[in-house]
């Protein structure tokens, strides 16, 4: 499941804003429970990438749907 949200980005990220958001907010959610068991190497790096998400939709009226995707893009080659 943690994988499936980036692999979907172009179709989350265009959407909306809203979409992105609740986007954002599981892919969060799931990162935190499978980063307790698992502890990936790269866990800081992965959690400031998913931070930037959440500082992508701070302000609404600049949601950059291709950039939010692109963040989207590089979470997912993180992940393990």
């Amino acid at each position: 499941m943690l994988q499936r949200i980036p692999d979907d980005a172009e179709n989350i990220a265009l959407a909306d804003e809203r979409a992105a958001e609740q986007a954002a907010m599981a892919l969060d959610s799931l990162y935190i429970a499978y980063s307790k068991d698992a502890k990936p190497a790269n866990a800081a790096e992965v959690r400031a990438a998913i931070n930037g998400l959440f500082q992508q939709l701070e302000n609404p009226s600049s949601y950059n749907a291709d950039q939010f995707a692109s963040s989207l893009r590089q979470i997912r080659t993180m992940l393990h």
